[in-house]
């Protein structure tokens, strides 16, 4: 199904607005925004509504891209690892692997074909999954009012000789834009390098966000990539992609192949072509070649000339061909990058983990110190040789010792002798220990730095001596969990022998 019916949106579904002008020379349908030129069918009063009201929440993933420099490549790169490593209703779009504006919306464009309540509804809707946008303004422009910040944003650029050579092709053939029939290249590559098309210019979009992302959007909620390693590279691509939006699975290759045969060109042109689903334009109008260097042939040696000295203007001196300016990460140190996000939020919960497990067991060891029966708290069973109530203060005693107060600082005295010699403590004050003694690690290691736990543990004993902390409070979960099961086995000893 390739007819013009299978898209009913791209001629006539789309409602404009004004005022608008045309770009000289170009016949290109604008309307003024904020210093930029912005096309018709975007309501400039529901963007500035978007950016007063809108807030986004912790599931939202934008796609930031200028004009066809791989929107569509990237929504289906996004779609098809999101259907593959998350749950979605069965008849959801998502769920079909659909990368139209019903599924994937232009939040822009959403608000001003369908309204804002519109919008908000669909949000409400697809709560608790992830929800994807894509958008292509810059980032001062951005139609939010608040970023969640596990708000996450893909941002993706292009060759800029490719982006231009794109762009013409595009705009001879949308419907809405009005281009003038006799549009030339070198009229568009004027406006092209004046920054005069829409969104503003290509070269200043794309510093945007690779500038102010970086200084207004935490670097650990964006992940940047070109096109070309979107069409060259897909398994790399598709691995740092996996582990932005799948961060806590392992995602086997089998499934990044899946990903990258559904991104392949020609599958993909086929399957919008069969079968659209809410995408917009007609693929064989408007998906041409697929290709990254289709514009060493096609694109004059003199537009290219004028673009690469724009390029190296902002972009630094060792521009060479494509967005390789200074401070663009590579694909590889994206991976790396992440890889290494992933190791510090592994480091940082791991002192989070271990105090979860030790104050939940200490307070376990509460509930079998009060069921030990009173008279039997202090008594070991014959062939055992500590008591239920040594067990527990020998434990209390080693944790506030080495977590409370060699590594929380918190003051407390050790007496370890004591631990196995007092027995004098009732039910009440050795489950005040215990209790004391889970408040003392909860407060220790809720303020460890997680860069500590490579340092060697300050106080050990002699066995341990030149281990890391990191070490050492396994051995300390370890240690309690051992006596832990010998006290309890004791006391179930003691109550069946207090039964008889």
């Amino acid at each position: 199904m390739s007819n013009e019916s299978a898209y009913p949106n791209q001629s006539k579904g789309l409602a404009v607005f004004g005022p608008t002008e045309r770009i000289p020379g170009l016949g290109l349908i604008y309307q003024n925004f904020r210093g930029k030129r912005y096309p018709p069918f975007i309501n400039l009063d529901s963007t500035r509504r978007l950016m007063n009201e809108w807030d986004t929440d912790e599931h939202d993933i934008i796609i930031c891209t200028h004009q066809k420099v791989g929107t569509h490549l990237t929504k289906k790169f996004v779609v098809e690892l999101l259907r593959a490593t998350h749950e979605f209703p069965e008849n959801s779009g998502m769920a079909k692997g659909d990368i139209g504006h019903d599924t994937v919306p232009w939040p822009e464009v959403i608000a001003s074909q369908h309204g804002i309540d519109h919008m908000l509804s669909w949000v409400e809707k697809t709560k608790g999954h992830p929800r994807v946008w894509y958008t292509h303004c810059s980032r001062e422009d951005l139609p939010i009012h608040r970023i969640h910040p596990k708000t996450r944003f893909i941002i993706v650029v292009r060759d800029p000789r490719a982006a231009i050579l794109s762009q013409y092709h595009f705009y001879r053939n949308h419907p809405l834009l009005g281009a003038n029939d006799d549009l030339s290249l070198d009229r568009l590559s004027e406006h092209f390098i004046a920054g005069s098309l829409y969104f503003g210019g290509y070269h200043e979009h794309a510093l945007s966000w690779m500038n102010k992302a970086r200084s207004e959007i935490n670097i650990e909620q964006a992940v940047f990539l070109r096109y070309e390693e979107l069409v060259e590279d897909k398994l790399s691509a598709a691995r740092l992609l996996a582990k932005f939006l799948a961060p806590n699975q392992s995602v086997p290759d089998s499934v990044l192949e899946s990903v990258i045969a559904a991104t392949e060109f020609d599958t993909m042109k086929q399957s919008l072509a069969e079968n659209p689903q809410s995408f917009h334009f007609n693929p064989n109008v408007f998906f041409r070649k697929g290709k990254t260097n289709e514009w060493e042939d096609e694109l004059p040696a003199a537009i290219q000339e004028r673009i690469n000295e724009k390029s190296r203007r902002l972009w630094g001196d060792r521009y060479a061909g494509g967005p390789n300016w200074n401070d663009f990460p590579s694909l590889s140190s994206e991976i790396s990058r992440l890889d290494a996000d992933a190791a510090n939020e592994q480091s940082a919960q791991f002192p989070k983990d271990i105090s979860e497990i030790l104050v939940r067991d200490l307070h376990v060891m509460a509930e079998e110190v009060r069921k030990t029966p009173e008279d039997r708290l202090w008594v070991a069973h014959e062939g055992v040789t500590n008591s239920v109530g040594t067990l527990a203060w020998h434990l209390c005693g080693n944790l506030r010792h080495f977590i409370g107060a060699v590594l929380g600082e918190d003051g407390y005295v050790r007496q370890r002798e004591a631990e196995f010699t007092d027995c004098g403590l009732t039910h009440d004050a050795l489950v005040a220990e215990i209790e004391a003694t889970a408040a003392a690690v909860e407060k220790a290691l809720s303020s460890l730095d997680p860069a500590r736990l490579s340092e060697e543990m300050p106080v050990t004993p002699p066995q341990h001596a030149g281990r890391t902390i990191g070490f050492f409070l396994i051995q300390l979960v370890c240690h309690f969990q051992r006596h832990r099961g010998q006290l309890d086995y004791l006391r179930r000893i003691l109550e069946a022998k207090n039964a008889e």
